[in-house]
C-alpha cells in the first residue's frame, strides 16, 4: 500500500477480512478491552492487533512511519 495504490489495495484487503471473518474489526468504532474481567486475552482485541498488523506489513516504506500511532479506525 502506498499514496497511488489505496484504493486497490482496500478493495483486496476487505476481500481477504471477509475470507477470514474479520471484517467486523474494520466496521466497527469501538476499541475492545485488552483483557476479558477473567484477566484472559480478549479475543476481540487480538482481532484487531492482528489486522493492524497486517495493515502496516503491506504498508510501503513512505507511509509506513505514518501508521505508527494509528489504530484499526484511522487506517481504514
Amino acid at each position: 500500500m502506498d499514496h497511488n495504490n489505496f484504493l486497490c489495495w482496500k478493495s483486496q484487503f476487505e476481500d481477504v477480512l471477509e475470507l477470514h471473518d474479520l471484517e467486523d474489526v474494520i466496521k466497527t468504532e469501538t476499541h475492545p478491552q485488552k483483557k476479558l474481567p477473567d484477566a484472559s486475552l480478549n479475543p476481540s482485541y487480538s482481532k484487531d492487533k492482528l489486522v493492524l498488523s497486517w495493515i502496516k506489513a503491506t504498508a510501503s516504506s513512505s507511509i509506513k512511519t505514518l501508521l505508527i500511532p494509528c489504530s484499526i479506525i484511522c487506517v481504514i
